[in-house]
């Protein structure tokens, strides 16, 4: 009982180790050929609106603020801006530098900064070091929690799973209206997610 894409996952994996059996001699040929694949029914994907990325935004800490501003105006990965410098953020080039030890895909791209993003980072830049504080995950958490607590003069956000990315990649799209761009931004090698996803 799990998810259609989790059946895939599983389906795929279950088939290469098979595959590399019947190679090998260890089977008489790969089961999984002779399963079906599961539908998977794209769900649609979760998004702040911009007066709740106003709010989260203004509720951080100066030294997690760089991590959710540049999740949300550049769409890096959580993994990407942890592993982030400041050497990389290139404010007269207007991009950030994903250089290959960063990126998931072990490429690098260069993802433009728009004016929203320039004016959240220029005031808190530093000129080197981690971009992300050592403890990233757990500030991130613990935000997260504090985020989701209505205050006096603030209302609570319910925080989104992947929602800083998708927010991008969902924003870029409409704006642009050029797929492939994005997919490049995002770090894909295709537009299949795009489409997909954020169409």
């Amino acid at each position: 009982k799990v998810s259609a894409v989790t059946r895939n996952n599983y389906r795929r994996v279950l088939s290469v180790f098979f595959a590399w059996g019947a190679k090998r001699g260890f089977c008489g040929k790969n089961p999984v050929r002779e399963t079906e694949q599961a539908k998977e029914v794209s769900e649609r994907v979760e998004i702040f609106e911009p007066g709740e990325l106003r709010v989260i935004l203004n509720a951080a800490s100066a030294d997690l603020l760089p991590f959710l501003a540049i999740g949300a105006f550049a769409g890096l990965r959580a993994e990407e801006i942890r592993r982030l410098r400041w050497e990389d953020v290139d404010f007269l080039k207007k991009r950030i530098d994903v250089r290959a030890s960063v990126a998931k895909s072990a490429a690098t791209r260069y993802v433009p900064m728009r004016e929203a993003l320039l004016d959240w980072l220029q005031p808190i830049a530093k000129a080197a070091g981690d971009v992300a504080p050592v403890n990233a995950y757990e500030k991130l958490r613990n935000f997260r929690r504090k985020l989701e607590v209505k205050k006096e003069k603030r209302p609570a956000v319910p925080w989104k799973q992947n929602g800083l990315r998708h927010s991008f990649a969902s924003y870029a799209l409409a704006d642009t209206d050029n797929a492939g761009q994005v997919a490049l931004w995002l770090g894909h090698d295709s537009n299949k997610m795009i489409f997909k996803h954020y169409r």
